[in-house]
Order: C-alpha cells, then sequence, then structure tokens
C-alpha cells in the first residue's frame, strides 16, 4: 500500500506543472486555454462516438464507468512507466 501512496505522489508531484509557461511571449498565456480546448473537445468526440451505440441499447450510463476505467488504467501504467526512477 506504501508503494502505491508514492507512486501516486509522483505521478501528481511530476506532473503539476504541465501547464506553467515560462516565456514572456504575450501569446503564451493562451497555450493552456488552447490546449484545455483541445483536450475537452476530443474527450466530448470520444464520449459522442461511444455514446451512440449504447443509445440503441439503452445503457448510455455506462459511459461514466468507461471513462473512469481508462483514466484509471492509464494512471497506473503512467505510475509503472515512471516506478524505474523511484
Amino acid at each position: 500500500m506504501k508503494k502505491l501512496f508514492s507512486l501516486i505522489r509522483a505521478c501528481l508531484k511530476d506532473n503539476m506543472s504541465l501547464f506553467k509557461i515560462k516565456g514572456k511571449n504575450k501569446n503564451s498565456k493562451y497555450l493552456p486555454i488552447f490546449l484545455g480546448i483541445c483536450v475537452m473537445g476530443s474527450l466530448y468526440a470520444n464520449a459522442y462516438n461511444l455514446m451512440e451505440p449504447l443509445k440503441e441499447v439503452h445503457l448510455e450510463y455506462v459511459i461514466v464507468t468507461i471513462f473512469i476505467l481508462g483514466t484509471t488504467v492509464m494512471t497506473f501504467m503512467e505510475g509503472i512507466y515512471k516506478s524505474n526512477g523511484i
């Protein structure tokens, strides 16, 4: 259990500076907004494409479980990948 917490802490601590843009360019403050819009747009497109077949069998509520499962698997994969450095 201790190893799990240290992996989660390493994942969170390492990527916290993702949207911190260091630069004096005026356009650099718009980059995080643009990246956020791109990520949200791609998530919306994926959710919409997954929702179409689920509507036909009336299982729309399963989409939340699919996204939670996907996020969990990606987090653990990232933790395993970064565990060599710990």
